[in-house]
């Protein structure tokens, strides 16, 4: 289990290439023109892959350095990068893993609790809606555990992952839902957050 969490995050959340052609979406209604003319749009011509005992794993790109920030209450949830990659277990973890070809979707988020109080938001269970129909929970296994009870002023950083069957090459927008943080007494902080990418 080690060794998939190792490749997901070599895969997913590695290393940021540049492409012959990197050019942001004619309209942006997910991220901002400004976010994303500062943002790398990791566009590969050329597909990183990476294999291991546990299968491939081809990284089909994304983009990086949005820094896309919400607030649940004391909360601040910023997006950092989204990445897409496409998963062939091999044939010992194909059960485990679900499917023999599936798609990743990864989200590498920080969160930061600004007041000296416990208080408690959940990102690493958040979900992704994509515009291909298709509705993935995080996969809190794999996922870093970026969510659960801040005490006090505390940051945690790391990457959710969301693994479905069918093509992430197809994947060309989703949205990814937080839900509200909660205060001690267990009283939410208003609306779930909706980041579109």
């Amino acid at each position: 289990m080690v060794g998939i969490c190792g490749i997901a995050l070599a895969a997913c959340g590695g290393e940021e290439t540049t492409s012959k052609e990197s050019a942001a979406p004619k309209e942006t209604t997910a991220i901002e023109s400004s976010v994303v003319e500062e943002s790398v749009i990791a566009e590969q011509t050329e597909n990183v892959i990476n294999e291991s005992e546990f299968g491939t794993l081809t990284n089909l790109g994304g983009v990086t350095n949005i820094d896309e920030m919400q607030q649940s209450g004391p909360f601040n949830v910023t997006v950092q990068e989204v990445q897409k990659g496409q998963l062939q277990p091999s044939a010992d973890y194909v059960e485990m893993m679900g499917g023999e070809d599936l798609a990743v979707i990864s989200v590498k988020i920080s969160v930061e609790n600004t007041n000296g109080d416990t208080n408690m938001i959940y990102p690493d269970q958040g979900t992704i809606v994509t515009d291909t129909k298709q509705q993935v929970d995080a996969d809190m296994f794999l996922s870093d555990s970026v969510g659960g009870d801040f005490i006090g002023e505390v940051v945690k950083e790391g990457t959710i992952f969301f693994i479905f069957d069918g093509n992430a090459e197809d994947v060309k927008s989703f949205q990814y839902v937080v839900g509200a943080g909660n205060d001690p007494n267990f009283s939410n902080f208003g609306e779930d957050l909706t980041f579109n990418f």
